[in-house]
């Protein structure tokens, strides 16, 4: 919508600076905590767990205000990190909109604790719908950047009074560092798994930045190019979540299941890819504008992300309990998709960088693999159809090749 918008590609450049460092700066955390409360809550006693709610938002308002207070006096060597800018429009204004919106991830997830699925639904349309106006409104009616963003602490504001209407039915307002130490505790294997499997989308912008100078042009080329198939995403994730507790029960069936489930996958999403890799150069321009054609390259490497992502060799390794192996594969990952971007960059430049981490991905896979038959004798073929993957996989590779004729 905003390339519709009559918007520059430097104001678009810049709203996708401010938000790639929102996303680099909290998300870790964030999902890190929100996955320990909602482990942890199940656990505890009823006695125990409004305060545990309670205690809950103080934590996320206190790292809240230690990253406000350090974006605050550490601007210029953290833009300088991250973005290769010394300054950039409206961030003030948008670090107190981080500090304001940062807590409020915790409502989706009292509502998740509480199985309220009709207000998670309600709350969403609410919250992304004017997220959505917010933005859209003042760019499109020409008032700039500043007004959206202040429509955006707005809306921080209201979704941050909407938490402490549920806080105040739902939490005991009873602070306790036992609990906040134990959460701690607890969520911190969590964030630092969070920031290093988060670290190639975080890596890649980054090396855009550190490439091109902070050029906020190029980087919103590269942002909007690098995409993957959504639902590849979401339907691979889901299998994942709902096949684990069968891995991790009965292994046979978890693995037959896996095979079984994945090769319907297969026929629907490598079809669609090939299809969006086959004519990318005709919608893409037309999605976007004519400013973004050079995105269409970097859009088409990610694409073939789509052959990593049905291989559920991860969903085994956690059944089995191999968490410290999967850490180290991630972390041989990160540092396989560094060295490869910064091989593939001098020739092929944003889509080398989108490249090193295709390839980083297919390495993650097959370090899972080669794990899962080196210490526990599973071979590819019990859970993945080969037959089928290397004829889509094929197809898949020669579409991405015709694009580049």
């Amino acid at each position: 919508m905003l390339t519709k918008s009559g918007a520059s590609t430097t104001l678009i450049g810049h709203y996708e600076l401010l938000f790639y460092l929102g996303f680099v700066l909290t998300s870790f955390w964030v999902v890190g905590l929100m996955q320990g409360f909602l482990s942890q809550y199940p656990r505890l006693a009823d006695a125990d767990r409004p305060a545990y709610l309670f205690n809950t938002y103080v934590l996320l308002l206190f790292v809240s205000a230690v990253l406000f207070s350090l974006m605050c006096l550490a601007k210029k060597p953290l833009l300088l990190a991250l973005t290769g800018q010394t300054d950039l429009p409206h961030y003030e204004l948008f670090t107190l909109y981080l500090l304001v919106h940062t807590p409020t991830f915790l409502v989706e997830n009292l509502y998740l604790i509480f199985a309220q699925a009709r207000k998670i639904v309600g709350y969403g349309l609410f919250a992304f719908g004017l997220q959505a106006l917010v933005i859209l409104v003042p760019i499109f009616m020409g008032w700039g950047l500043g007004a959206a963003i202040m429509g955006l602490l707005f809306l921080a504001l209201a979704k941050h009074l909407w938490l402490w209407v549920e806080l105040w039915h739902k939490s005991q307002f009873s602070f306790s560092r036992i609990m906040i130490k134990e959460l701690v505790v607890l969520s911190w294997p969590l964030i630092l798994y969070t920031l290093v499997a988060g670290f190639h989308q975080t890596f890649d912008q980054w090396m855009v930045n550190f490439k091109y100078a902070g050029d906020e042009t190029q980087f919103a080329v590269f942002r909007y190019g690098a995409r993957e198939l959504p639902v590849a995403i979401a339907l691979a994730t889901a299998l994942s979540t709902a096949l684990l507790p069968v891995v991790s029960a009965q292994l046979e069936e978890g693995l037959a299941q896996i095979k079984a489930k994945t090769r319907k996958l297969f026929h629907l999403l490598f079809p669609l890819s090939i299809g969006l890799m086959l004519s990318s150069s005709w919608f893409f321009p037309r999605v976007f504008n004519a400013q973004f054609s050079d995105s269409v390259l970097i859009f088409n490497v990610f694409l073939l992300l789509v052959s990593s992502r049905v291989i559920l060799t991860r969903t085994i390794m956690v059944g089995l309990g191999a968490n410290r192996a999967v850490f180290g594969c991630v972390l041989l990952g990160l540092l396989f998709n560094i060295g490869m971007s910064f091989l593939l960059f001098p020739h092929w430049g944003m889509a080398g960088i989108a490249g090193g981490t295709v390839l980083a991905y297919f390495a993650e896979v097959a370090l899972f693999a080669f794990y899962l038959y080196r210490f526990h004798a599973i071979r590819l073929g019990q859970y993945l159809d080969l037959k089928w993957y290397l004829l889509y996989s094929v197809l898949l590779l020669g579409a991405f090749l015709w694009g580049l004729a």
